[in-house]
């Protein structure tokens, strides 16, 4: 094809897209192959803005490149050159507030450069000058201040700092729950909620009634989130309202444990019916939450069901377990 040689451009762009979609496939290898040929071919061009522009989106990939496939030095040379385009056209531009932003995004790759190197102290610091630069250059409550806050919160838990972890996490989901437009918004949140609550079991609080606090309200975040994002009858949501109401009962807050199970029984009777193992395992917790809000003739009922179901499916080991229940509560 003469396409290449009569348009310079065209084959820089050529290299450069095989660069990225290598690199969206993890092949570091040949994604590095064809952004170098970009790059170099892209310098010989003449100086210009777009050329410029180019030339800052083929160093971060190149960045990107080096720091996934462990190559941190390497990954340096590109990080400074694209550091000093952007800071040249800070200069040039007086005070952009588009390049303030390109060198911010430039900045955090500076920052997991330092976490690579295991230069922890360095890489906070890194991520707290991208904040900035993003409160200045676009304003509060943006995508790229909570990104940064969410990696100054995994540099502290990598140091096991985890007080700090605890309060950077925080910080990074009321971000994210404040920006409208962030990509994968609801599954970010759902992970970090998410991590929040392992970090809970590692982290120290002044009372374990502010633990269990902040402990729900993961699990209602996640629930919540999951319903919005999967839909009611989605397995993800089904475990989230499962994970809540087994945290409610041991916490003894049965009616609330109660509510959220009526809400998984629906979801099941519409989505497995009413013979199913997940049906018979649901009553049977229901049984015992009964049981634990003194309800007796209500638990009899849903273990008698569960009992019933088990048999119906020919699972005689669940089924005994469930009629042992209830020879235990016409016992007492």
């Amino acid at each position: 094809m003469k396409i290449h040689g009569t348009n310079p451009e065209i084959l820089i762009k050529a290299h450069s897209y095989l660069g990225e979609a290598y690199h969206l496939f993890k092949c570091p290898d040949q994604a590095y192959e064809h952004l170098t040929v970009a790059r170099e071919r892209n310098e010989t061009q003449a100086d210009s803005e777009s050329k410029q522009d180019y030339q800052l989106y083929i160093l971060r990939l190149l960045a990107i490149n080096r720091l996934q496939d462990g190559k941190a030095d390497e990954a340096l040379r590109y990080i400074e050159e694209a550091e000093n385009i952007c800071r040249s056209r800070i200069k040039e531009n007086n005070q952009n507030a588009e390049a303030f932003k390109d060198l911010a995004e430039v900045k955090r790759y500076h920052g997991e450069y330092f976490a690579a190197k295991k230069q922890f102290q360095d890489a906070i610091d890194c991520y707290k000058q991208v904040a900035d630069l993003y409160r200045e250059s676009v304003g509060e409550n943006t995508e790229g201040e909570a990104k940064a806050m969410k990696s100054i919160y995994r540099v502290n838990r990598r140091i096991n700092d985890l007080e700090q972890a605890l309060d950077y996490l925080q910080t990074a989901i009321r971000l994210y729950e404040h920006v409208e437009s962030a990509d994968n918004k609801s599954e970010t949140l759902i992970n970090l909620y998410m991590e929040k609550l392992d970090l809970l079991q590692e982290c120290t609080l002044e009372t374990e009634e502010e633990r269990d606090e902040h402990i729900k309200e993961c699990y209602i975040k996640i629930k919540e989130l999951n319903m919005n994002v999967y839909g009611e009858t989605d397995k993800r949501t089904l475990k989230a309202l499962r994970n809540l109401v087994i945290f409610l009962t041991r916490k003894k807050q049965v009616d609330e444990a109660l509510e959220n199970l009526e809400i998984v029984e629906k979801v099941e009777l519409g989505a497995f019916g009413g013979k199913s193992k997940q049906i018979a395992k649901t009553y049977s917790l229901k049984a015992t939450l009964y049981l634990r809000n003194g309800d007796k003739s209500k638990a009899r009922e849903f273990f008698r069901r569960s009992e019933d179901i088990y048999k119906e499916l020919g699972d005689q080991q669940s089924a005994k377990k469930t009629h042992e229940k209830l020879l235990a509560i016409n016992k007492d």
